[in-house]
């Protein structure tokens, strides 16, 4: 087979070396280094890398063809695309069949690669430690099966081309050392994932009333373990009213909730402005206890509610040492028979340690050394429980704090509940007034109420038709401590 002259050029022949050499190394990594899925950042870089050095010199090829017949054409003009004439139209042959074949190869690698690149397992563990604490939490929540892409890339090519440039942002972060500890959302985010919560939920349907039993456990000398069930009110309790009542009545059709925050968190909400969109009515309400003045409140953006301003960590909660320190007592996981073990774990666990290393070395010495000084007898005499204890206190913090990252439950706000953060409370507080004297209530009924509540064979039960008030365990903590001031004062991961 005759090619022109015009192929026989130092540009041409570098790109065909350069398409030839990126050709064989891209084959040989997809058959010889394992499933994409396995592959380091290192590795992916690295195969891009190659497809564009591929790319240049496919462009090389023809474009050195092209200077050279420019320069020995007496019009200055090259004629590669004269196909009328066999040697370019060989030449041309060549050309395709290479570059199809050559394209076949690499469309296959980079479709694995997009989507591998697309799931949780490159997302949480190519790179590993920045990435941790996010994988981790997420592979037990109840989004577990919910792919990242799926919550945090937009819809359509504007939000797949805005989530790379994100990650671009990210990858450099990463390779200059200069990722945030620990990180944050970017605050398109909220947006984002909003669009994806309604995929799925959607603010009509109807959620009945749901039972939940929480079990604690004290600090005292016998881990006394304490009781509460309750009804939570999500709706009005019957499918015909729907959300007229209950905590999802935020997200009636009928009802439109505003507010002002004056922090980037959302915890500081001085207004809030409902209106109810069946009568037209409005109604605003401003705290008299953090009042917002008119100058800095047109600097503020008003807010519409949305789910995520309760659920505010759908798929990477992580849980305060009070909470993972409990839930392995109830599945005795952890003894109830080592005296004030909870207070020994929980003083250990809410220490800020440096790395995961030191963690896992000063934890067990901590709780070990309390018993030395207080209980000498149960190293001697429950020496194996004592172990298989501290190791389930072990296993609830790696999956919960992670030091290398800064990473733990009071790094990120969660409003469900009052609990962890302020939550309801940001609005719900008694001090969010209109101007009818009409105050946003902070009452317990309003999204629960108690049914039972105590120790086990000593509970105490509601009656048929009443309320029960709530009883706040601890012989040392008065009604109006708890009455007066917010659950998250005490119980933000680090109280009783």
């Amino acid at each position: 087979m005759e090619l022109p002259k015009s192929f026989n050029n130092k540009t041409t022949k570098w790109g065909i070396y350069l398409s030839v050499i990126a050709f064989i190394v891209i084959l040989g990594l997809l058959i010889f280094a394992g499933n994409i899925d396995e592959w380091s950042v290192a590795g992916i870089l690295s195969f891009v890398g190659l497809v564009i050095v591929w790319i240049v010199g496919l462009i090389m090829i023809p474009l050195g063809m092209s200077k050279t017949e420019k320069k020995s054409s007496p019009d200055g003009k090259s004629s590669i695309l004269n196909l009328t004439n066999p040697k370019y139209r060989n030449a041309f042959y060549v050309f395709g069949l290479v570059f199809i074949v050559f394209l076949l190869v690499t469309t296959a690698g980079a479709y694995k690669s997009y989507h591998y690149m697309e799931s949780v397992k490159f997302c949480g563990t190519t790179c590993h430690v920045t990435m941790e604490p996010e994988y981790t939490a997420h592979a037990k929540m109840a989004h577990a099966d919910a792919k990242c892409a799926d919550c945090h890339i937009g819809e359509g090519v504007t939000g797949f081309l805005a989530s790379k440039v994100e990650a671009s942002k990210e990858l450099i972060a990463i390779v200059t050392g200069t990722v945030p500890h620990p990180i944050y959302a970017n605050e398109g985010i909220h947006e984002v994932a909003k669009e994806a919560c309604s995929h799925c939920h959607w603010s009509q349907k109807f959620q009945p009333d749901r039972e939940l039993k929480h079990i604690h456990f004290l600090r005292d000398e016998d881990n006394t373990e304490w009781d509460i069930d309750m009804t939570m009110h999500l709706a009005a309790g019957t499918e015909p009213l729907g959300l007229q009542k209950g905590i999802h009545w935020h997200m009636n059709k009928d009802v439109k909730i505003e507010y002002v925050a004056t922090d980037k968190d959302n915890q500081v909400i001085p207004w809030v402005k409902y209106t109810n969109l069946k009568t037209g009515k409005v109604t605003i309400f401003e705290s008299d206890d953090e009042p917002l003045e008119k100058a800095a409140f047109d600097t503020l953006t008003v807010t519409q509610m949305s789910c995520l301003d309760c659920h505010s960590r759908p798929a990477h909660d992580f849980k305060p040492a009070e909470e993972f320190i409990n839930s392995r007592f109830v599945t005795g996981a952890i003894s109830k028979d080592l005296p004030e073990f909870k207070s020994a774990a929980m003083a250990a666990c809410v220490e800020e340690y440096g790395t995961a290393d030191s963690a896992r070395m000063m934890i067990p010495r901590k709780i070990k050394s309390f018993y030395e000084e207080n209980y000498p007898e149960v190293l001697k005499d429950k020496k194996d429980e004592l172990n298989k204890s501290i190791a389930a206190v072990l296993d609830g913090f790696t999956k919960n704090v992670f030091p290398d990252m800064k990473v733990r439950w009071d790094k990120y706000y969660n409003n469900l509940g009052h609990m962890k953060s302020n939550g309801c409370f940001r609005c719900h507080d008694n001090h969010h007034v209109a101007k009818n004297d009409e105050v946003i209530p902070k009452t317990c009924t309003t999204c629960h109420t108690f049914n039972a509540q105590g120790t086990p064979g000593e509970m105490q039960f509601a009656t048929a038709g009443q309320l029960m008030e709530f009883r706040h365990p601890g012989e040392d903590v008065e009604p109006e401590d708890w009455q007066e001031g917010l659950c998250s004062d005490c119980h933000a991961g680090v109280g009783p």
